[in-house]
């Protein structure tokens, strides 16, 4: 479920980076995506459309 980028703090904490799970206060993983996740990506600014768009076109 895609989170519109008001809803996302930047904030500074000291939880461990969690993809695929939600990382609870405590450092306990839960909620595990069943699946595959592949090319993974993070950045530090927020891209631009045309920048997702070329992206998204190289996995054509």
């Amino acid at each position: 479920m895609p989170y519109p980028p008001s809803s996302i703090s930047t904030g500074n904490n000291n939880l461990s980076l969690c993809i695929g799970a939600s990382n609870t206060s405590i450092n306990t993983f839960m909620y595990h995506f069943k699946g595959l996740i592949n090319d993974v990506r993070i950045y530090d600014r927020a891209l631009s459309a045309a920048e997702v768009q070329a992206l998204y076109n190289l996995g054509q």
